[in-house]
């Protein structure tokens, strides 16, 4: 039977997040050393060291998870919580901290308040070295790869040069955190092709909240460019093939870790194990396939350090263009 839960909207967004980061622990079994000097200077205290087997579970998301709906939310829970209660003590709590920034994230850590965060790539460089956070695996929108690319469009027939030469140059984002990496990926290339930053190359900077509001406008002419998740354009070219006639790239990145999910303390293998299952197999079966629809992922990914490649690429360069990134 189904475990019944709160219809209040906070209750099942929290939910959702449970479900999602239930699926990831199957990873973990991560040891942190004992008073670990990180680089700002401070030490881990030896508590750090010890097993974490929490009858609650605090998770933190910073920077993640927009664009699902709470009844979506719901429903991903309704498919998935009784798969999940077969292998999980039915009174296990897990708890959710949205985050808002990285300060605060830093000082839940280091508090032993949080066990697992839900972070973006560039959050994750920005947070090694201040804390053991560790990374287990990458939420991917693509099923072949857990590394996405972004593409920055315009009407066909209009070059770079053209577009920064226009008068009015407008710039739709699908995202409003400037930290994405879409963006600090913007930055560099235009640096590199001999332009203006972002804020000088453009006259105006728009955000819109889906993907298919970040391409429209330069469709219909109210907006001169647009930033975009490649995969996100590729399935409206499918869905409008109008849109490929009619739209061409300009620049594409290379492929960027955009989502984690990381552990800061080791957690009881017993936890660990009754983890596993769920997250091997969610993109192999039909209840796991829907559920990754709801988020809008294809597939997770068991994180490898080479992931990092580029996007340690790209903030090295932005941090010589913005030394105060990294006081952030």
């Amino acid at each position: 039977m189904s475990r019944l839960l709160p219809h209040n909207a906070y209750a099942r967004f929290s939910s959702t997040i449970r479900c999602l980061l239930w699926c990831a622990l199957v990873l973990c079994g991560i040891v942190s050393t004992p008073g670990r000097s990180f680089s700002d200077g401070t030490t881990a205290s030896p508590e750090a060291s010890k097993v974490v087997n929490p009858t609650e579970l605090v998770c933190g998301a910073l920077n993640t998870l927009s664009g699902v709906s709470q009844t979506d939310a719901q429903v991903a829970i309704e498919m998935n919580f009784e798969r999940l209660s077969n292998t999980i003590n039915p009174d296990f709590e897990v708890a959710i901290e949205f985050i808002k920034d990285l300060k605060s994230t830093v000082d839940l850590i280091r508090q032993r308040k949080v066990h697992v965060l839900i972070i973006t790539g560039v959050d994750y460089l920005l947070l090694k070295k201040k804390t053991n956070v560790v990374p287990l695996v990458v939420a991917s929108k693509l099923s072949d790869s857990p590394l996405e690319s972004y593409v920055l469009l315009a009407r066909k027939g209009v070059s770079l040069k053209d577009l920064v030469a226009m008068k009015q140059r407008r710039l739709v984002v699908d995202s409003s955190n400037p930290w994405d990496i879409g963006r600090i990926w913007l930055e560099t290339e235009l640096n590199e092709k001999g332009h203006p930053p972002v804020n000088q190359s453009f006259t105006d900077l728009q955000v819109a909240k889906k993907p298919m509001r970040t391409v429209l406008p330069v469709f219909f002419g109210h907006a001169e460019a647009c930033l975009v998740l490649k995969s996100a354009y590729d399935t409206m070219v499918d869905l409008n093939p109008q849109l490929g006639q009619q739209l061409h790239v300009l620049m594409r990145s290379p492929g960027f870790i955009k989502n984690l999910i990381c552990i800061v303390d080791y957690l009881d293998p017993k936890l660990v194990s009754a983890m596993d299952e769920a997250l091997r197999e969610m993109h192999t079966t039909d209840v796991g396939r829907q559920v990754l629809v709801i988020f809008q992922l294809q597939r997770n990914f068991a994180f490898k350090p080479e992931y990092l490649k580029e996007i340690e690429r790209v903030f090295d360069q932005y941090r010589q263009l913005d030394p105060e990134f990294l006081a952030q």
